[in-house]
């Protein structure tokens, strides 16, 4: 049986461990890539608690609970990030007791121990195992972020440029450590791509902010804001435009400066500029036109708008919540909605417009 030992020594290890690179801790790093090897347990000493990992206060706790045991345990310090489950295979594959060592033969503190001698691991002699010089740093002080943020960021860039996305500037691009992007996908400058998201084919995303992001393929995001969301395939989502924990179905086309929140929109929907949208279920192939607003909140609680397929919403409307409209309703430009609407029915709500003989001229030509 092989384990693994994730040790912090002291208060400023366990601050450091907590500075968060990119989507996650800097513990985490090394804590994933330790779960992708043939340990059966994973031990985790310091004041610290991480789901999966078994916590415990001192080392020797874990040195009496393994010694009888058989296998290796690899001891490590969990402060060198770009360490791959590759490289910690080699040591625990050595025969003999192991230790990463750097170019100048000196010891890194990651050693790969037989289970009955982890007591005495400070007294052994041990394989020196030499480690690539780019993985050889350790993250000791805060001045020591920028270079593992910009290691992780061209790490993780190349790897997708390798599977055959297009990232026009891997400088201004980052690609979340836990995110996945398909094939002929399109990046251009000043993109964020964070948190578990996925991105399929053949998409083009232009300068956004995508964070817990579901996407299909030939999609066209531009200058985007998008967070806990899913996006179907063939979308357009025009510049500025926010999207909060929305679900986005096929063919929908977002226009520019709009803001949608907890809402799902089906497929083949147009929503026009500067509308906000909230708490709503939007069928299919409705259109909404220029600043659309829907009042979800009436001061003590927020309230749902269903807006059903094949509805023609006009420009500047508001619509009260809670509301229904229902299939093939119209809903006239300028309108003020508070009522339902049924199937099929137009809906006017606007005072009725007075033309004021000269008073054109009267307010144009006044001082």
């Amino acid at each position: 049986m092989h384990s693994a030992v994730l040790y912090i020594k002291d208060q400023k290890e366990l601050e450091l461990s907590k500075i968060r690179l990119f989507d996650k801790p800097l513990i985490n790093y090394t804590v994933d890539t330790i779960k992708k090897l043939n340990v059966d347990d994973i031990y985790l000493v310091g004041d610290i608690n991480i789901d999966g990992l078994l916590k415990r206060n001192h080392l020797e706790e874990v040195f009496g609970e393994l010694k009888y045991s058989e296998g290796k345990c690899l001891l490590l310090s969990p402060f060198y990030p770009l360490l791959e489950k590759e490289d910690y295979e080699r040591l625990l594959n050595v025969d003999n007791n192991a230790v990463f060592v750097d170019e100048d033969k000196e010891v890194l503190p990651i050693f790969a121990i037989s289970n009955a001698l982890l007591s005495s691991y400070d007294k052994l002699s041990y394989d020196g195992i030499k480690i690539d010089r780019d993985k050889q740093k350790r993250l000791d002080e805060l001045k020591d972020i920028p270079y593992f943020y910009e290691s992780i960021k061209e790490r993780n860039n190349n790897k997708w440029m390798n599977k055959g996305v297009i990232i026009v500037d891997p400088k201004t691009t980052m690609i979340g450590v836990d995110a996945y992007i398909g094939k002929g996908t399109y990046i251009n400058p000043n993109t964020t791509i964070g948190g578990k998201s996925f991105i399929g084919s053949n998409n083009i995303i232009n300068q956004s902010n995508l964070e817990n992001v579901v996407m299909g393929d030939n999609n066209n995001i531009d200058s985007a804001k998008i967070s806990n969301s899913s996006i179907f395939s063939n979308c357009q989502i025009g510049s500025e435009t926010i999207i909060d924990n929305c679900d986005i179905q096929d063919e929908v086309n977002i226009a520019s400066f709009v803001r949608i929140s907890n809402t799902k929109v089906d497929r083949k929907t147009t929503i026009n500029h500067l509308s906000f949208i909230s708490d709503a279920i939007i069928g299919e192939n409705v259109l909404i036109g220029t600043g659309v607003n829907t009042i979800n909140y009436d001061g003590r609680s927020k309230h749902n708008t269903v807006i059903k397929s094949n509805t023609t919403i006009g420009s500047n409307v508001n619509i009260i919540a809670p509301i229904i409209i229902g299939e093939y309703a119209m809903v006239s430009a300028g309108s003020t909605i508070d009522v339902d609407v049924k199937d099929g029915d137009l809906a006017i709500a606007r005072i009725f417009q007075q033309n004021k003989k000269g008073y054109g001229y009267k307010y144009n030509k006044e001082d």
